[in-house]
C-alpha cells in the first residue's frame, strides 16, 4: 500500500509493507526519482510511475527496499537510473539477500546503472553531490 502525497515541490511516496508494519519512501522532485522501492510494492508503484512523468533514477544506495522496482523502470520507462560506481556490478547481478529480507522487501532483479555524477541536471535546477556523501546529499535537501 502507498500514500501519494506532496511537500513543497517534492511528490512523496509512503510505502507500507503492511504485513511486517515496515516503511519505505520514495521521491519525485523535479522529473527525478529518489529510490524506487520495494519490489513489494511494484504493483502499486507502476500505478504511481505511470501517472507521475520523471526523466531518471537516482538511487541512494543497492539495498532492495530502495531499488527492488529499478529493473521494471529500465524495461519499462527507458530513462536513465544512476548509482554510486561502487554498487553498479552489484546491481547487474540478482539481489541475493537472507530470506529474512526477501520476505520483508521481496527481491531485486538484475539492472543497468549509471555511475553517479558529480552533478545531476533535473528538468530546472542542477544537483550538486558530494563526491563522498553522494545520494544522502540529495536527500538533505528534502
Amino acid at each position: 500500500m502507498i500514500e501519494v502525497y506532496q511537500k513543497e515541490n517534492v511528490v512523496c511516496v509512503e510505502g507500507t509493507i503492511e504485513s511486517f508494519g515496515r516503511k519505505v519512501y520514495v521521491y519525485l522532485v523535479d522529473g527525478m526519482l529518489v529510490d524506487t522501492g520495494p519490489e513489494k510494492l511494484q504493483r502499486d508503484l507502476i500505478h504511481f510511475y505511470k501517472e507521475h512523468p520523471m526523466d531518471l533514477v537516482a538511487l541512494t544506495h543497492s539495498h532492495e527496499d530502495h531499488t527492488g522496482t529499478a529493473a521494471w523502470i529500465q524495461e519499462h520507462l527507458n530513462i536513465p537510473i544512476y548509482l554510486h560506481r561502487k554498487s553498479i556490478q552489484l546491481c547487474e547481478q540478482p539481489g541475493d539477500y537472507p530470506e529474512y529480507r526477501q520476505q520483508t522487501w521481496g527481491g531485486r532483479k538484475a539492472f543497468r546503472a549509471l555511475p553517479l555524477p558529480e552533478t545531476i541536471p533535473s528538468r530546472t535546477q542542477e544537483w550538486l553531490l558530494s563526491r563522498r556523501l553522494a545520494m544522502q546529499t540529495i536527500m538533505c535537501l528534502f
